[in-house]
């Protein structure tokens, strides 16, 4: 009976293992999957880290139209004078950038990646960057 297990063992994992070893540049969608969760995942920490280095306290006596718990929203024409950022945020956001880039060359038409790419430079003023990264988009033509 051992023999006979032993047998059919070697027959069900033979296949498997004269098939030709994939190569590194294949990607597979368990690949696909895991880089993609690794750059959301990566999006989400940033915007922790941007939350928890926001200022706390009063919004400094200005008006607020709409207030929900200590975040402050108004309209005014003229542009607000904000503190700032943190170089702290800066870095982490660069570090983003470079993540997502990695996860794009991957993903060249992924719409979240294409997207996430050029809201971080927006973000970070990098507005030519930016420009650029909507200009070679090869996601889905909106």
């Amino acid at each position: 009976m051992h023999v006979a297990l032993l047998a059919l063992a070697l027959q069900l994992h033979a296949p498997a293992l004269s098939a030709a070893p994939q190569r590194p540049s294949e990607r597979t969608p368990a690949d696909s999957a895991r880089d993609l969760n690794r750059a959301r995942s990566a999006q989400a920490s940033f915007e922790r880290s941007r939350r928890a280095h926001l200022p706390y306290g009063d919004s400094g006596g200005g008006r607020c139209d709409v207030r929900l718990g200590r975040y402050c929203w108004w309209y005014d024409e003229h542009v607000p004078n904000f503190p700032p950022e943190e170089a702290a945020i800066v870095e982490r956001r660069n570090e983003l950038i470079a993540q997502l880039d990695l996860a794009a060359s991957h993903y060249p038409g992924d719409d979240w990646l294409a997207g996430m790419r050029v809201h971080y430079r927006v973000d970070g003023h990098h507005l030519t960057a930016a420009d650029s990264m909507a200009r070679e988009c090869r996601a889905t033509t909106w």
